[in-house]
This record gives C-alpha cells, sequence and structure tokens, in this order.
C-alpha cells in the first residue's frame, strides 16, 4: 500500500495480480459504522516510473536528501549510486531504502 503524495489516494499493490476487481470492508468501532466497496483494477505502464528528489530548487545539506518513487521500491544497487563533491572526488554516501515511505534516503557528510 502506497499514499500518493499530496492526494487522499492510496495504491494498493499486489503481484502476481489475477482479479479484475477488489471488494473493501471498512469499519470505525467508535462511530459503528461499515462502509464496502468494489473496485476496478486497472494496470500502470511499465514505463510509468517517476523518480523526483525531495527538495527543490537549491539544495539545503543539513536537511535530508531523498530521492522519491511513485511505484513500489523493492531494492536497488547501490553499486550504481556515485555522490561526488566540486573537485570531483568521491563523498561516502550510505543509502537506505524505506519501502514503507517508499524512498531513497542517503546520508552523507559535506565538509564546509
Amino acid at each position: 500500500i502506497t499514499k500518493e503524495r499530496d492526494k487522499d489516494t492510496l495504491n494498493f499493490w499486489f503481484t502476481p495480480y489475477e482479479m479484475d476487481s477488489l471488494i473493501f470492508t471498512l469499519t470505525n468501532e467508535k462511530l459503528k459504522v461499515r462502509d464496502t466497496f468494489k473496485v476496478k483494477s486497472r494496470k500502470v505502464a511499465f514505463d510509468s516510473l517517476k523518480i523526483s528528489m525531495s527538495q527543490n530548487g537549491t539544495i539545503e545539506f543539513d536537511k535530508p536528501i531523498n530521492l522519491l518513487s511513485n511505484t513500489p521500491l523493492i531494492r536497488f544497487d547501490s553499486t550504481k549510486i556515485k555522490l561526488m563533491d566540486k573537485d570531483s572526488i568521491e563523498i561516502a554516501v550510505n543509502v537506505k531504502l524505506d519501502s514503507l515511505r517508499n524512498l531513497l534516503n542517503f546520508d552523507f557528510k559535506i565538509d564546509p
């Protein structure tokens, strides 16, 4: 399950997916309310992956830097990720996958 950023939409990702619809039943025990609804499936095109940064414009290095994805991230290859300073010297970077928030977190130190 992923929540679309800036929307009130939840996406449910199933693999392998073999049904044409899902039936959801939601219950609020406090209000004693139950709601049931049916959702038709839709396929997401393979080229629909969109990656964006958590920061826009000027990067503030004292704040976390994350890459955000619109589809679930399952794994990544850290050997393909390199961070360079202004003198083209490689900076050590630790990249962690946050599958709950669907992002890659970059942890590194910048010398002043």
